[in-house]
């Protein structure tokens, strides 16, 4: 039962739609045994997710969600109903705020590895490592949204520039990258 029919019935025509179903592999193919991955395929996978440099950062916490002010938080680790939020940065760039008074502000261009997704998890962390994302007006502190303004970012400065994942039915790691863009970017171009 691999392959599934939906009949659709309009008022003068009835299209009929023939597919796999996707649970064998591809339309036309028979169930395939999953192959392990070459040596080359595991030696790019582990390069891309190294995380044993000097220069990256775990952070772990405990957040919670409150669906009403589409709000997290930190949490304690004990709190009913918080998880566990990890992830790891690295600070890739470090530059002056290009704003009239600096007064210390840094802008920094940082690679971000999740390893766990929550709600709003990246902006909650950061802001509370004492990193906030620029042009974060829910969780950055209100210097933070005043350089924003002076720098006229109008959106949160996060770009999701990469993703890597082995793909279930050819067992192939596709690794797809973008080079980030925005107003923001471009202060880390030179």
């Amino acid at each position: 039962m691999a392959y599934m029919k939906k009949i659709y019935r309009f008022a003068n025509a009835i299209e009929v739609q023939e597919y796999h179903s996707g649970r064998y592999g591809a339309p036309g193919m028979g169930r395939q045994k999953k192959q392990k991955p070459t040596p080359e395929q595991i030696k790019k996978k582990n390069q891309r997710h190294k995380t044993d440099t000097c220069s990256a950062v775990p952070l772990e916490d405990h957040l919670m969600f409150d669906p009403k002010a589409n709000i997290s938080r930190i949490a304690a680790p004990d709190a009913r109903g918080s998880k566990a939020a990890k992830l790891i940065y690295e600070i890739q760039k470090s530059i002056p705020a290009p704003v009239t008074d600096n007064d210390g502000i840094f802008l920094n261009l940082t690679d971000i590895k999740l390893i766990t997704g929550r709600h709003h998890q990246i902006r909650v962390q950061m802001s509370n490592a004492n990193l906030p994302i620029l042009g974060d007006k829910k969780y950055a502190p209100e210097y933070v949204q005043t350089v924003s303004k002076l720098l006229k970012v109008p959106h949160t400065a996060l770009c999701a520039c990469e993703l890597c994942f082995t793909h279930p039915v050819t067992n192939d790691i596709i690794d797809l990258r973008v080079e980030p863009q925005g107003m923001w970017y471009s202060f880390f171009k030179n």
